[in-house]
C-alpha cells in the first residue's frame, strides 16, 4: 500500500526499532519501517513474535551510522495491520502505526 511513496525510507542495517521500550529484532528483510503521511508503516515477517500480541503504544528507532545518529520517536494513537504480502520470498506484514513522528539528527 504505502511502500510507493514513503516519505523516508529506513534500512534494516545499524537499525534498532523498538515498541514500548521492547526491540523489534524480526523486521521485514527489506526495511524495517517507513515514514508516511499520518505515521510510519513497520514491516514485520509473519512469524515474528512481536505480532503475536501486537498492541504498542510508543515507537523509537535508533539508527547509527558514520554520519549521524537519528532518532525517531512516536506515540501511538492507533495501529492498523494491512494484508501480508511476499518480500523478498518471505511472507511480511504491514503495520500502519498512526500518530505524529518527531525525528532528531545528532552527529
Amino acid at each position: 500500500m504505502a511502500r510507493e511513496n514513503p516519505l523516508v525510507v529506513y534500512s534494516v542495517k545499524n537499525t534498532k526499532v523498538l515498541l514500548d521500550g521492547n526491540l523489534v529484532s524480526y523486521a521485514g528483510p527489506d526495511d524495517v519501517f517507513n515514514e508516511v503521511d499520518g505515521g510510519i508503516i513497520l514491516h514485520l515477517i509473519y512469524a515474528s513474535p512481536v505480532l503475536k500480541h501486537f498492541n504498542p503504544k510508543k515507537f523509537k528507532s535508533i539508527i547509527c551510522d558514520e554520519n549521524a545518529t537519528v532518532v525517531t520517536k512516536m506515540k501511538i494513537d492507533k495501529f492498523k495491520m494491512l494484508p501480508f504480502s511476499i518480500g523478498a520470498s518471505v511472507p511480511t506484514v504491514d503495520v500502519m502505526l498512526y500518530g505524529e513522528p518527531h525525528t532528531t539528527f545528532t552527529d
